[in-house]
């Protein structure tokens, strides 16, 4: 059993070594039918920004810019990403607010249609291909090995696309593969399950937006083969 800072159980799980403790993502969260931010120790100052924490993310990083550039920069900050607060010293995570939807299914001609030879998958391949392709990925994952860390960089202040993993962090050595310039942030088990929590709920958000989409649009949706290099 693990203690959080609350004072609450949480059963240990398994995290990738170096790392202590995290929390069972088998525990009560929020639906994804309302797809609601989970109510866990990770919100805030850890976790999805808000609008007033976006604001304050699109300020600081615009403030030396040249004004006119500023205001369309900052509009575009807030009106086209979502982020991941983990805190002071470390830089957030960045991803699309509203990732592509793709309606044609491209697959090779040598192989079954994924929709079926009646049609009857369009829909399970629409969302499977979208869901593996497109769908927010801030990089966690449960089976991951090496300690996890963001990136920054020399230079005015920036945000990270993804979480990396360190394989090399919990042995006590330097990752060879590190480039000269990289400064890595590594999460603790707090943060972790905030990136987890975040990923988990931008991916529902989207399927949302997928079902709505088919729900409208079903019939500009098709699965294309192509003519593979034989």
């Amino acid at each position: 059993m693990v203690m959080d800072r609350n004072n609450r159980g949480h059963r240990a799980k398994g995290l990738p070594r170096g790392v202590a403790g995290t929390f069972d993502a088998t525990a009560a969260t929020a639906g994804v039918d309302d797809v609601a931010p989970p109510m866990t120790d990770m919100t805030p100052p850890y976790g999805l920004m808000d609008e007033t924490r976006k604001t304050e993310w699109a300020d600081r990083f615009t403030a030396g810019m040249p004004a006119d550039r500023r205001d369309r920069m900052r509009d575009w900050y807030l009106k086209e990403h979502e982020y991941v607060d983990l805190g002071p010293g470390m830089p957030p995570i960045e991803t699309k607010r509203l990732p592509r939807i793709t309606r044609d299914i491209w697959y090779d001609d040598t192989r079954p249609d994924p929709a079926g030879h009646d049609g009857t998958r369009l829909h399970d391949a629409f969302v499977e291909r979208n869901m593996r392709d497109n769908a927010p990925d801030l990089g966690w994952r449960p089976d991951a090995t090496g300690d996890p860390y963001v990136a920054s960089y020399p230079g005015p202040i920036a945000s990270a696309p993804a979480i990396g993993y360190d394989r090399w962090h919990a042995r006590g050595a330097d990752d060879p593969d590190r480039p000269e310039h990289e400064t890595r942030h590594y999460l603790d088990a707090v943060r972790l399950a905030a990136v987890r929590d975040a990923q988990e709920l931008l991916r529902a958000r989207y399927r949302k937006r997928l079902e709505s989409y088919w729900n409208r649009h079903s019939d500009r949706v098709a699965t294309i083969g192509y003519y593979a290099d034989r």
